[in-house]
């Protein structure tokens, strides 16, 4: 049977010419990835181990079953995403001394809702220069006692605050992220002002949380905003 091109249909070339990228994505991937990688599990082509997450209930018992099978450092693939992880407290540990993962990884989630550029400031930095005002605000804050015997005061006395905070709620649900960070707050509180704040103080509480409910505020505002385009552009479609 002879081949004439004329027999070829616009779905038998658009099958081919997807074949053909994804042929063409998978070799370039397996080019770039790193020849030292740790163990891992194998996934499916694109996939990863999505498959293996979604066939399961606890998530956690999963990881643990991997750190048991392939060591304390363990890789595999999420979609494209290359994933490391560190499964023991001397993993993570050495992890940190090395320069390379000294550094802040970029959040355009964060960099969307703040509305900041990707360089601007310690929250929302990232590379080289996030690094450079990392290492200046640790100087400021060692040249204040960061550090030294007065500081582990300082923090002791914070905690214990925390403490008591935590039993205050008598084992109801609560949001940690709330108190955790009205305790950092204090401690720089402490150590740049010389004073402690009580966590019921209205003033304080209201430069703590006013951060923590706007960005969530800023979220919700940026999801809808977006449903509502994306609602008019349907009815666009529709019509």
């Amino acid at each position: 049977m002879d081949f004439r091109w004329h027999q070829l249909t616009p779905y038998h070339l658009l099958v081919t010419a997807l074949v053909g990228l994804v042929a063409a994505w998978f070799v370039k991937h397996l080019m770039r990835l790193p020849k030292n990688l740790p163990p891992g599990p194998t996934g499916l082509p694109l996939l990863g181990v999505i498959s293996k997450f979604i066939g399961t209930s606890d998530p956690l018992a999963l990881l643990s079953e991997w750190a048991d099978r392939y060591g304390e450092i363990t890789s595999f693939n999420i979609g494209p995403q290359l994933v490391v992880l560190l499964n023991s407290y001397d993993a993570v540990a050495e992890a940190f001394r090395h320069p390379d993962l000294q550094g802040k990884p970029r959040s355009r989630m964060t960099e969307e809702v703040s509305g900041f550029k990707p360089n601007s400031g310690l929250l929302i930095g990232a590379g080289q220069s996030w690094k450079e005002q990392r290492k200046f605000t640790l100087s400021v804050f060692r040249s204040l006692g960061v550090g030294k015997k007065s500081y582990e005061d300082t923090v002791a006395a914070e905690m214990a605050q925390l403490g008591r905070a935590i039993k205050e709620t008598k084992g109801s649900p609560f949001d940690p992220s709330i108190l955790v960070g009205q305790a950092v707050a204090n401690v720089i509180c402490t150590v740049i002002f010389g004073t402690q704040y009580k966590y019921d103080d209205s003033e304080f509480q209201h430069v703590c949380l006013r951060p923590h409910y706007s960005y969530y505020y800023t979220i919700s505002k940026k999801i809808l905003r977006r449903k509502k385009l994306f609602q008019i552009g349907l009815d666009i479609m529709i019509q």
